[in-house]
């Protein structure tokens, strides 16, 4: 029994979810983040697996870390951290 893989969907729920709590709109952060609203949408909704610069960029674009990020990846395939504790919707476990 192996851990759940981080999916497209889950990766894109991650970054959305921290753009929502950045308080940024999607053109806000793809701009800042150079690249397309579009591409960045494909990316939220799941519809495209982003590079590790597409995330990174990303997540500097509105603001954020790694590790809020792996929190939200964890929670979204309901996986536990690397501390074993799950991640909870208040961002608890890491």
């Amino acid at each position: 029994m192996g851990a759940a893989p981080l999916t497209t969907d889950s990766i894109g729920s991650a970054l959305r979810a921290l753009r929502d709590a950045s308080g940024l709109t999607g053109d806000a952060v793809a701009r800042r983040a150079s690249m397309s609203a579009g591409k960045l949408s494909k990316i939220e909704n799941g519809r495209t697996l982003p590079t590790v610069q597409d995330v990174v960029r990303s997540l500097s674009a509105a603001h954020a870390g790694a590790q809020p990020f792996a929190c939200h990846a964890a929670r979204a395939v309901g996986q536990p951290l690397d501390n074993g504790r799950k991640a909870t919707a208040k961002g608890g476990g890491v």
